[in-house]
């Protein structure tokens, strides 16, 4: 906007639209915990994106290693490629010297991503620097999840701090860790309030209707 501050033209901001009937939280084929082999007692996150040290990958798995005493039924699903890269063998490799070969559960590129949503009970989104937009974000609230995202960029603006999920302030693995481990202690039910508050968020904003209507009633008032 500051390029044509001054030339009496309002900025507006317009994000990407989401195609609800692709992300349907009510479609009748999700998968199963028991198709991934997780028990219905697990905790289940779900950090959905490329696998590249920008994602934040590695400081989950950290994470991860240093909430697992205290709850050693957490498990993470990751769904990304590439799965043979470099950065992927080292963090199999990271994840088998913590000993959570049982907690980490890699899932590989999807095409049908939507269908892996309904197992999960919280969606992350890690990247180091700032996300652009944060398709992941919107996608996953889209489908009824709760959403923890590093608060820089898009997903500062997209997740509403304690109401459609949480932000996260400092990336690093202890800060990542107490974050999850506030999160798990809240009730179930309050945990599925907030994906329900997602859901009705994203719906609201975030589909293409929605930013098409924005478009035209800007156009309309100017």
């Amino acid at each position: 906007g500051s390029t044509i501050e001054g030339r009496g033209v309002t900025p507006h901001t317009f994000h990407l639209g989401i195609d609800p009937s692709r992300f349907d939280r009510d479609c009748k084929d999700s998968i199963t915990r028991a198709d991934l082999g997780l028990d219905d007692d697990d905790q289940v996150l779900a950090l959905y994106g490329r696998m590249t040290e920008a994602k934040g990958q590695a400081i989950l798995v950290e994470a991860l290693g240093l909430l697992n005493a205290e709850f050693p039924k957490l498990k993470v699903c990751l769904a990304g490629g590439p799965i043979e890269s470099d950065y992927t063998i080292n963090l199999k490799e990271r994840i088998k010297e913590l000993g959570l070969e049982e907690n980490v559960l890699f899932l590989g590129a999807l095409n049908d991503i939507p269908r892996y949503y309904d197992c999960v009970d919280l969606a992350l989104n890690l990247r180091v620097d700032p996300e652009p937009f944060g398709l992941s974000v919107v996608e996953a609230m889209m489908m009824g999840k709760p959403v923890l995202v590093h608060a820089l960029g898009g997903p500062a603006e997209t997740v509403v701090d304690n109401v459609t999920g949480w932000h996260l302030h400092e990336m690093s693995s202890m800060a990542l860790a107490n974050k999850i481990a506030d999160i798990l202690a809240l009730p179930q039910e309050l945990i599925a309030e907030y994906g329900d508050a997602a859901y009705i968020h994203a719906r609201k904003n975030f589909t293409v209707n929605a930013q098409y209507q924005r478009f035209v009633d800007i156009l309309t008032n100017i």
